[in-house]
């Protein structure tokens, strides 16, 4: 599932200073701690009231500024929580053990299956730490907004962003990273076809020296294309952003030539000259900046605060200390308070999310429908059980299965209660096709559902197949055929989804006589036979 596949952790490294084990099971506990809501996080702080609320306004700020600078929305429900300590000795208790090192940590982030969490000392405000976590929560908007895009373009979106800085009212974005300055300036630039096909196993991605300068170069080529003096026309941003999108879905493993190709057609450079251009950019040292009026985000003061208590205190912390550093005792804590209180949701949700982790499908399944239950209403939870029935029943492209109607109904409450938390997402909308693809009866609110939202996803091509599957058992072939050739033409080029046109199309002529009439309909309940988990 996707979220396994973003697990990951980042830190900021500061200066040298020996790491002291914590002493207690939940180190910082107390009656000090404040929970604070903004529109977009939930913050769990142990320090003051305005520096609470100033993190919230820069993380807001920069989540804002993301959206809106690549005209993006989220597609992809993922709630984030932020622990704010107020000492470095409690913070460094709850420090996953595998970054914990004679080094100073300044916070990090990690992705679990309920939420996205990002854990802050006092130092997280000085400006390489600062940076660090802003590159880490960049990768997190990449991931909501749907982005499935190859390391260059990940890291280097991430680094461009990491410096926005907030100074008197305006936004300044395009600082120069001086390291990547300074490598850009001492080394020779990797070849762009090396570059953008690299991914996470490369040694370009995973050796320290080598890694330094596939970070630099990823920056100062977004750095060159979103703040170099261009001057492009509107047909050349156009062009531009064509690649980009293009890039976006690509994921690791693109295709070199057509990458290639849309490359020279979109930017109207082949790589070689975009190099000559690079390097003139880099030896000029012209590394432009500007400022821009702040985005519209709530104020301050419209946060809202409440204490408290010291058991909700040892309920939020021993389940940070479960979702990172997957505590044993933390679990048994979590299980001891839903068996006193099973309405208890928020503990079930990290609970369901550690099972999720082990592997343990059922016993997630279990806690997640408890959580819901009892009054979560949590989006990433809603659409984690909707995941876990997608793929129990719809893991292979069967076009003869039907989903039985108990089932559909229930994927169907899910997906709906997880777009009622978060309306912009994309894959609940994806799952919806398939469930009407496959259902005994499909509905048309459901299809024109789907369809007014699969103009917005990041990758429609999924969804565009399920519409072709829907029309087909419709027997309106005409539009079938359309979708399927649109797929074809698609610049995504999936090799899976080629393969399932070519089913579907076949599926079509089945049906059809030699003139192309319709054939005789077919059952819509298929043989119960069919009806066990298989299918897409």
């Amino acid at each position: 599932m996707r979220f396994l596949r973003l697990m990951g952790v980042g830190w900021a490294i500061m200066a040298t200073m020996p790491w002291m084990s914590a002493k207690e099971a939940l180190a910082g506990v107390s009656d000090k701690w404040r929970h604070y809501d903004s529109p977009n996080f939930e913050l769990i702080s142990r320090e003051d009231d305005y520096e609470s609320r100033q993190l919230l306004w820069n993380l807001e700020l920069l989540r804002a500024f993301f959206l809106e600078r690549l005209q993006q929305m989220e597609r992809i429900p993922l709630p984030v929580t932020i622990y704010y300590f107020n000492n470095e000795r409690d913070f460094l208790a709850y420090v996953p053990e595998r970054i914990r090192s004679a080094k100073r940590t300044a916070g990090f982030y990690v992705a679990m299956p309920d939420r996205g969490i990002v854990v802050l000392s006092p130092s997280w405000t000085e400006d390489f730490s600062r940076r660090l976590i802003y590159h880490e929560y960049i990768h997190h908007l990449s991931h909501i907004v749907g982005d499935n895009a190859p390391p260059w373009f990940s890291e280097g979106i991430a680094e461009l962003f990491s410096t926005v800085s907030e100074e008197s009212g305006e936004l300044k974005f395009g600082d120069p990273v001086l390291s990547h300055v300074l490598d850009l300036r001492e080394k020779k630039l990797i070849p762009l076809d090396q570059l953008f096909a690299t991914d996470h196993t490369s040694s370009l991605y995973n050796e320290s020296e080598r890694a330094g300068m596939f970070y630099a170069e990823s920056w100062v080529l977004l750095h060159y294309w979103y703040c170099g003096d261009l001057k492009l026309t509107p047909a050349q941003l156009k062009a531009t952003r064509k690649f980009f999108d293009y890039i976006r879905s690509e994921g690791e493993k693109g295709n070199s030539a057509e990458r290639r190709a849309l490359f020279e057609q979109c930017l109207g450079l082949t790589y070689q000259q975009m190099t000559d251009e690079i390097e003139r950019y880099v030896v000029n040292g012209g590394y432009r900046w500007y400022k821009t009026p702040c985005p519209k985000i709530a104020e301050k003061s419209t946060y809202r605060m409440r204490p408290l208590t010291r058991d909700e205190v040892r309920e939020q912390l021993a389940g940070l200390d479960l979702s990172v550093n997957r505590s044993a005792a933390s679990r048994l804590a979590l299980l001891d308070l839903v068996g006193r209180n099973p309405k208890d949701y928020r503990a079930l949700e990290i609970l369901g999310a550690d099972a999720q982790i082990d592997g343990d499908t059922e016993v997630a399944r279990e806690r997640w429908e408890r959580a819901m239950a009892a009054g979560s209403t949590n989006p990433a939870v809603a659409q984690a059980l909707a995941e876990i029935e997608h793929q129990a029943w719809l893991a292979r492209f069967d076009l003869d299965f039907r989903l039985p109607n108990a089932t559909a109904e229930r994927i169907r409450g899910l997906l709906h209660r997880s777009i009622a938390y978060a309306p912009n997402q994309w894959r609940a909308y994806e799952i919806l096709a398939w469930v009407e693809a496959t259902a005994d009866t499909p509905l048309a609110p459901e299809i024109s559902l789907v369809e007014q939202h699969a103009k917005s996803m990041a990758d429609p091509d999924r969804t565009v197949l399920a519409m072709a599957v829907i029309r087909a058992r419709l027997k309106d072939f005409a539009t079938a055929r359309q979708l399927i050739g649109k797929l074809r033409r698609s610049p995504r080029n999936h090799v899976e989804i080629l393969q399932e046109c070519e089913a579907l199309s076949a599926y079509i002529a089945r049906h059809t006589d030699e003139e192309g009439d319709e054939a005789e309909p077919n059952p819509a309940g298929a043989n119960e036979s069919n009806q066990s988990p298989t299918s897409k």
